[in-house]
């Protein structure tokens, strides 16, 4: 019986090392991963993003009683990371964004029409990430980070008038922005995680416009506001 005993121990403690030693050697494998430099990911985004667009809400649309106004609209996209140092990982993405308002029935130039304005926005980022380490718990992994993005804005108004042909005035132009980040990330599958994301974005763009006179004149809009997506990415 006690031999029976020793024997059972024994075992226990072979098996009890074996466990310790595997974790022990998982952990170094993980870190060495962090560590190790290059490719991290590469993934899919897609999402919400709502820029205040001061100047026109506020402004144009009221001004000319128009009846609706920008509030949002999806955004997606495309990214890969690289491992720098651990827990510290650098990205670059891109993303398109595009939202279109409709004024309803307004009054131009004494006659009863309707205007519409799109508006797009192609950004390059570049972002700085780091592990919050401190407040990762199960398999979820949180991250924080800041960024830059560089917009690439074309706006596009067509003057609808009855009985006349249709005026369309475009414009383009570039702008840099920024970003405050926080995500979470959590493994779907071997090599496939998935998350959430979310930006808040900091900045503006001149938007040129000609008054009454036809004098043109430069108006600030801003770029400002949250953005917030869902992220898949492929873990290599």
């Amino acid at each position: 019986m006690k031999t029976t005993v020793k024997i059972s121990l024994t075992i226990i403690c072979f098996m009890v090392c074996g466990i310790f030693i595997s974790l022990q050697a998982q952990e170094k494998a993980d870190t060495a991963q962090q560590t190790k430099f290059g490719i991290r990911t590469a993934g899919l985004t897609a999402g919400w993003y709502k820029p205040s667009m001061n100047y026109w809400n506020d402004t144009y649309f009221k001004d000319n009683g128009w009846d609706n106004k920008f509030i949002g609209s999806v955004y997606y996209g495309a990214f890969f990371e690289v491992n720098i140092i651990k827990n510290f990982r650098a990205r670059v993405g891109f993303s398109y964004w595009k939202e279109t308002v409709k004024s309803g029935e307004i009054q131009i130039g004494g006659l009863l029409g309707n205007e519409k304005l799109a508006v797009s926005l192609n950004s390059i980022s570049i972002d700085a990430l780091y592990n919050l380490k401190f407040l990762a718990f199960e398999k979820f992994k949180l991250y924080g980070g800041i960024g830059g993005n560089f917009v690439f804005i074309q706006d596009k108004l067509t003057r609808i008038l009855p009985d006349l042909q249709d005026e369309t005035i475009k414009k383009q132009g570039q702008d840099v922005t920024g970003s405050i980040i926080l995500g979470i990330e959590r493994p779907i599958l071997k090599h496939l995680s998935a998350g959430i994301e979310f930006n808040y974005i900091l900045g503006k763009y001149i938007q040129k416009v000609n008054d009454q006179l036809g004098n043109s004149q430069n108006k600030d809009v801003s770029l400002s506001g949250p953005k917030i997506g869902i992220n898949i990415s492929c873990v290599f």
